[in-house]
């Protein structure tokens, strides 16, 4: 069942079970700074990027980039990618349980109230940044013309909107194999 902008009905965890995927309780507690942050320094990176890299004409470089897309199809495209990411997060957990899709500050959340292991949550989290911003990257890195561009702007755009997902997956992968996931948190 998909509920739609509220919260899960949730199972209580017992504490001697079940531990936080994010040790560091000022962390958790102030895990959206940290995601501002972050998202923050990315957008830095991706202003650099535009400001040193790509040739603004004439005057800075021997070859002129004209992207002959409308600025209209660039933002509804982005927006196509917004949407993807959720899809592919979506994708990875439809038949696991029920799933909420929730709206805090300037994200949309996915949460689920099923137990995923290892694996499954590791391919929740990262594959929307598999998907969108390394393969499009690293097809970029072979090309040579203004598509080039287009394809690092559109991953540049989905790394900005993943910040959430860098972050729980520092704290996902040193967790031990066999560990089970549920709500935030996990146990072996």
């Amino acid at each position: 069942m998909i509920y739609w902008f509220k919260d899960l009905p949730f199972k209580p965890l017992r504490d001697d079970i079940w531990k936080p995927v994010i040790p560091y309780k000022w962390l958790r507690e102030n895990f959206m700074a940290a995601v501002y942050i972050l998202q923050f320094v990315l957008f830095a990176l991706f202003m650099l990027y535009i400001n040193v890299y790509i040739p603004k004409g004439l005057d800075s470089a021997p070859v002129v980039i004209r992207i002959s897309i409308p600025k209209s199809l660039i933002y509804l495209s982005v927006i196509l990618v917004w949407f993807i990411h959720e899809i592919i997060h979506i994708a990875v957990i439809f038949n696991k349980g029920d799933f909420s899709v929730t709206f805090k500050n300037l994200f949309f959340w996915i949460n689920t109230n099923a137990e995923l292991s290892k694996f499954r949550y590791l391919i929740f989290i990262s594959l929307p940044l598999l998907v969108l911003t390394a393969i499009p990257f690293v097809i970029s890195l072979f090309m040579f013309n203004n598509l080039t561009y287009v394809l690092r702007i559109y991953a540049f755009y989905n790394l900005i909107i993943s910040p959430a997902d860098i972050i729980n997956i520092i704290f996902i992968l040193p967790k031990p194999n066999k560990a089970i996931f549920y709500g935030g948190m996990y146990s072996i």
